[in-house]
């Protein structure tokens, strides 16, 4: 796990839940892939808003560091 990864959802002083951060966005092509094809978005800048705005709705009940840095959209294939 990259340093990264292991940043707490809680900002500094622990008063609540860091903002959300758009550059922390990173989906791999077969990743972007498989959204695309079990959303039916077509473009990547779409796709990217639709997973932001699914992330911000669940960041927003549930403040995970697996949300805030979208480790809920990433995943590795088994072969």
């Amino acid at each position: 796990m990259s340093p990264a990864n292991m940043v707490p959802p809680l900002n500094s002083v622990n008063t609540g839940p860091l903002p959300l951060d758009s550059a922390l966005y990173d989906l791999d092509k077969g990743q972007q892939t498989f959204f695309k094809q079990i959303t039916g978005i077509v473009g990547s800048e779409d796709l990217k808003q639709h997973i932001m705005s699914v992330q911000a709705k669940a960041y927003e009940l549930f403040p995970y560091p697996c949300i805030w840095h979208f480790t809920f959209a990433k995943y590795s294939e088994v072969n």
